[in-house]
């Protein structure tokens, strides 16, 4: 069984549920903001998803899911963190989560590292990809972690520990309903970004599929 803990109602697991659902993979959704819990050993995986809040904020589905983390990375239980869910990760690994230089809302590219490159659910992407963000945090890269990804103004995009514990700083789960529903947020400016969303659509799908069931493989063989 795989859980998918989200932390808002807009913000699930999008293209990574429909292949979980297309895989047949077990799974189930858990809405931590609204107090719904399960223990880490019950799962086989992982996956925490984004959400408005900060991984710093004294909120007890936070405070949970940094121990949630912690156990699962005691127990080598494989773990995908989605932008808050990275941050999370970041935190509970020891790193420092703070204020972005930036933020940053659309499509932006970024770079694979020669870590990235060379990483099980990285390789195969071409050295720049597209993918959508939406943080006004970032993270220091805590000990021991690799990172796999890089931005401009926000260098910190993706990072791994050990060979099962994963953070993504940016939005590839992310479908044309959910990103409908996001700009509306962002009034007149939402048009030119849902724009170019639907741009690079095709191709953020397939790195999500990439990524993501690169991600299964390493599930299926822990």
């Amino acid at each position: 069984m795989i859980a998918i803990v989200m932390n808002s109602p807009e913000e699930g697991a999008g293209l990574f549920e429909e292949i979980l659902r297309r895989s047949g993979y077990p799974y189930s959704v858990f809405e931590a903001y609204r107090g719904e819990r399960f223990a880490a050993e019950e799962m086989d995986a992982i996956l925490i998803m984004g959400g408005p809040m900060s991984a710093n904020d004294d909120l007890d589905f936070i405070h949970w899911e940094l121990k949630l983390i912690r156990e699962a990375v005691e127990r080598n239980i494989p773990f995908l963190g989605v932008c808050l869910g990275c941050r999370l990760l970041a935190k509970a690994l020891g790193g420092n989560v703070y204020e972005a230089p930036v933020k940053k809302v659309g499509v932006y590219t970024i770079k694979l590292t020669v870590d990235g490159l060379r990483d099980y659910c990285f390789s195969g992407l071409d050295l720049e990809i597209p993918v959508f963000q939406w943080h006004g945090e970032t993270y220091t890269l805590p000990e021991g972690c690799v990172r796999l990804a890089e931005g401009k103004l926000v260098k910190e995009q993706a990072f791994r520990y050990l060979d099962r514990f994963y953070g993504l700083q940016f939005h590839v789960e992310i479908t044309p309903e959910m990103a409908s529903k996001w700009v509306k947020k962002l009034g007149n400016r939402g048009t030119e970004v849902l724009e170019d969303f639907n741009r690079y659509y095709p191709e953020m799908r397939q790195i999500a599929e990439h990524i993501f069931t690169r991600f299964l493989g390493i599930v299926e063989r822990c």
